[in-house]
């Protein structure tokens, strides 16, 4: 009976030790929630008038995939246009995120879609 208790702990044991081996592997930030290493993508989609709330949405994006550690945003866009300053505000969310270090891509999606503005 003891010998099975031990047998079951040990297998406890790696179990935890391997979970946080993974867990280290797998962190992106130091403990003070700067990223020490950028990898991966933000994929957003923006089908939509440019008004306010698409300039939030870009902003909410770009903050995610900061907190997230991401290297490089994917905006799935298709729109014809809409309101300049919320455009200027778009623009600014996108140099915050190239000044941080990070890629921003947009692809004008599916087809027949438009970027206008």
């Amino acid at each position: 009976m003891l010998a099975r208790f031990k047998d079951a702990m040990r297998r406890w044991f790696i179990v935890i030790v391997a979970l946080l081996f993974v867990a280290l592997l797998f962190q992106n930030s130091s403990a003070s929630g700067v990223c020490t290493t950028k990898s991966g993508f933000y994929v957003a989609l923006l089908n939509q008038t440019i008004d306010p709330g698409a300039a939030d949405f870009i902003s909410s994006s770009v903050a995610n995939a900061k907190a997230e550690c991401s290297s490089t945003i994917i905006l799935i866009l298709n729109t014809f246009g809409g309101d300049g300053s919320s455009m200027d505000k778009i623009i600014s969310s996108i140099s915050d995120f190239q000044s941080y270090g990070g890629n921003f891509v947009t692809l004008i999606a599916p087809r027949g879609a438009h970027a206008f503005s």
